[in-house]
């Protein structure tokens, strides 16, 4: 009967020493169970080898089943410790597998918070660096920008500055072939001034002074402009020095040739004084030699009625000549002031009206025809188009007593521009504001 009970007992120290691999206590607790049980099988061999000797007394008998008894009992109180021991540990057990699986779910929980965090650390460190590029990409694109605009501004700059070095080119192009034109033009009115000077070796016999003198400053004056024209062909186009200088020397030409004028003016003069006191010397002789009859008719014929007006007519000049003189002098006076404002100006349009009315002021009369004296040159016209109105002139169909084709009539008014003033003034007409212009009251040409 104790060989299943020992049995059992190896059976559950077995089980318990499975259960030793994970506590302290239950491995010590195999350990005596285990002496416990080799000990009891000692026993067992010395009671079978003293079994003979026991059954022969009763006492003996007694105290063994008192030791069976006792050893039945500690049997059970062991296995009830056991049973009590092994909820314990398996209490302990679970409780421990609660407790690591409780610290397995707070490292995964763990862990996984620092792999969201980690997660968004690397997020932010993204965020961060496309911000960075985006802002780098935002301020490449405006220092783009901004090159672009000031690549622009120079590109604008560099071509308003062609525009203007071209439009400055045109400019000095036309400034020069104005100047060239005007030139061509002093250096036209030059010659027929020249040609005038050597017209007057017709009064040499008259003259006083020396008129070699006066043709050969004129053709130096000739000779300055010819070499102006060539040094300014040679460089391109003339200068206003160039242009200046030749307007002094067509003046003082001008000024040259009116001295001669005055010059053989008083020569004519005293020639005809002279003329005419020889012939009252001639007469007065001629009366002497006649007697006293010769004496009497001379006033008597000095007294009708064209006698006195022949002998005034030999003496002095005719009143309406003088007076349509002063009213050339006059005019030409006017004109001369009027022409200072364009000797001043510096408008291509100024400097080209002026040399229009020069020459118009200067071209002979015997060159000049009907219509021609009276309308203003094509370029005078197309330049003044601007500033002359259809209240300035009308055509009159009528003939002028004077010239054998249709002359225009011209019409200044309060507002009329001062170049209309000196361009009337040189073809010898009315200034009067409101009044008609006509010819009627003037020499014909």
């Amino acid at each position: 009967g104790d060989l299943p009970a020992l049995a059992s007992q190896s059976a559950g120290i077995t089980g318990l020493s499975h259960c030793a691999q994970t506590s302290p206590f239950i491995s010590t607790m195999c350990t005596i169970l285990q002496y416990k049980s080799y000990f009891i099988c000692i026993g067992k061999d010395e009671s079978q080898h003293t079994e003979s000797m026991v059954l022969q007394s009763s006492r003996g008998i007694k105290v063994e089943g008192c030791i069976r008894m006792y050893e039945l009992a500690h049997r059970m109180k062991g296995a009830e410790g056991l049973r009590q021991w092994q909820e314990e540990q398996e209490r302990k057990v679970r409780a421990l597998s609660e407790m690591a699986s409780e610290q397995l779910k707070r490292f995964d929980e763990w862990k996984e918070l620092k792999q969201h965090k980690e997660y968004q650390d690397l997020r932010e460190v993204m965020e961060k660096s496309s911000r960075e590029a985006l802002g780098h990409q935002e301020k490449l694109k405006a220092e783009h920008r901004h090159r672009a605009k000031i690549l622009n501004l120079k590109l604008r700059e560099a071509e308003q500055q062609r525009v203007k070095q071209a439009e400055l080119e045109r400019l000095r192009k036309e400034e020069g072939q104005v100047r060239l034109r005007a030139l061509y033009a002093l250096q036209e009115e030059m010659l027929q001034l020249s040609q005038q000077l050597d017209a007057s070796e017709q009064h040499k016999g008259l003259l006083k002074v020396d008129l070699a003198a006066f043709q050969t400053r004129g053709n130096q004056l000739c000779s300055l402009i010819s070499g102006i024209i060539r040094a300014s062909s040679e460089s391109g186009y003339p200068t206003a020095e160039s242009q200046a200088e030749a307007e002094r020397a067509l003046q003082e030409m001008r000024d040259l040739l009116m001295n001669l004028g005055q010059e053989i003016t008083r020569a004519c003069e005293d020639k005809r004084r002279q003329d005419e006191e020889e012939a009252q010397v001639k007469l007065q002789e001629a009366q002497m030699q006649q007697g006293p009859e010769a004496h009497k008719e001379p006033p008597a014929t000095s007294q009708g009625p064209g006698g006195k007006q022949n002998e005034d007519l030999q003496v002095k000049v005719q009143d309406i000549t003088m007076q349509w003189y002063q009213q050339l002098q006059d005019a030409s006076m006017q004109c001369v002031l009027t022409f200072e404002g364009l000797t001043n100006s510096k408008d291509s349009q100024a400097k080209k009206i002026k040399m229009d009315l020069q020459k118009a002021a200067t071209i002979p009369v015997s060159q000049i025809s009907t219509i021609d004296a009276w309308l203003p040159s094509k370029g005078f016209q197309s330049g003044a188009a601007r500033q002359l109105s259809k209240t300035h002139v009308r055509d009159d169909p009528s003939l002028c007593c004077h010239h054998p084709a249709p002359v225009a009539i011209w019409k200044p008014t309060g507002d009329s521009p001062s170049w209309l003033k000196s361009w009337m003034a040189l073809v010898g007409t009315d200034l009067k504001h409101g009044a008609l212009v006509r010819c009627d009251s003037h020499p014909p040409l």
